[in-house]
């Protein structure tokens, strides 16, 4: 075994951000497109934004990486909106959700802090029709490159034995109440990966228990660390259970803040 790499990765387009608690403090790192110029972006007083949504024109606009930021105004009012990367142009007119606000956001690749920038699952012009995931879809579904990760190789799942002292996927989900807030460890075959969301990478891993028809075969992770679709891993991190980002990010149970090693 070895220690998989830890560190952030670049920032995603969504949110990268961060949420309270357990998102408090995220950092972009790796490299992003383009420079942006360095002066501080507006945001509309948030008693003057719409609650829930948000209609504006395109002002400005810059890629990063993979992530696109949007000015949007209407009427006097100016909004900033970070999504996964989109071909824009200046004066669409473009449709977000308000659910996830981060404030006084600094973007070390772009050299820019936003007074108040909110992360998207979607950066749709209105006249395009939605590409959004339905319920019960997987929310990483509008991450570029998804598609490419989403057919699955070959992968052995039945000779997985479980690590000492730790559990199987389908045990977590099993004992998921009971185990919230404890640390636990698995072994499993990552079957998916996604680097940058939320200030982290997202693993999904599998070890040959549980029900596919009831989704209790497959665990969500989210970590610092680097692997790779068919890396076999041993995951070390706090259980969650009933934890919803917004945007469509909500998860029965996962693992957080893990530390994982690739065998």
């Amino acid at each position: 075994m070895h220690p998989v790499r830890l560190g952030l990765t670049a920032l995603s387009w969504i949110f990268i951000a961060i949420l309270p608690s357990t998102l408090a403090c995220s950092r972009g790192g790796g490299s992003e497109a383009e420079a942006a110029p360095q002066s501080e972006a507006e945001a509309a007083p948030e008693s003057q934004v719409p609650s829930g949504r948000f209609v504006g024109n395109v002002t400005e606009t810059m890629d990063a990486g993979n992530y696109t930021y949007v000015a949007l105004e209407r009427d006097g009012e100016q909004v900033w909106a970070a999504g996964p990367k989109t071909v824009v142009a200046l004066g669409d007119e473009i449709a977000i959700g308000l659910e996830m606000r981060m404030d006084g956001f600094h973007s070390e690749s772009l050299g820019r802090t936003f007074d108040a920038v909110y992360f998207v699952s979607e950066l749709r012009p209105t006249h395009v029709a939605s590409t959004g995931s339905e319920p019960g879809a997987d929310p990483h579904a509008g991450v570029p490159g998804f598609e490419e990760r989403k057919a699955l190789p070959d992968l052995d799942l039945d000779s997985i034995e479980k690590a000492a002292g730790g559990h199987r996927v389908a045990d977590l989900w099993a004992r998921r109440s009971e185990l919230a807030a404890s640390e636990v460890v698995v072994r499993g075959r990552v079957v998916k990966y996604n680097a940058g969301i939320l200030g982290r990478n997202w693993l999904h891993i599998q070890d040959g228990s549980g029900d596919p028809e009831a989704g209790t075969h497959d665990l969500t992770v989210t970590t610092n660390g680097e692997s790779a679709v068919g890396d076999l891993v041993i995951v070390r991190g706090v259980v969650a259970v009933d934890r919803d980002f917004g945007a469509g990010y909500s998860y029965a149970v996962l693992v957080e803040e893990a530390e994982v090693e690739i065998e």
